[in-house]
């Protein structure tokens, strides 16, 4: 269990934080493909690029044959 007070992580900020980010990460990546997330610091701008087609071997063909068959 985490302590409330100074210095003490806080779970719901980093949850908050991820649905935040991937939500406007769905927003921005519009279909299928590897992409690069790069965070310039100085800036704080978020630079999302598509690198290539394809799942960059993470996703099965298993799997992507069970999501084909069931509409996707």
């Amino acid at each position: 269990m985490v302590r409330r007070g100074t210095a003490c992580w806080d779970g719901n900020v980093c949850i908050n934080f991820a649905t935040e980010m991937l939500g406007w990460l769905k927003g921005v990546v519009k279909g299928e493909g590897v992409y690069s997330i790069v965070l310039r610091k100085k800036s704080g701008v978020v630079e999302v690029r598509r690198v290539k087609d394809g799942t960059g071997g993470i996703v099965s063909d298993e799997f992507l044959a069970w999501r084909g068959s069931e509409g996707g």
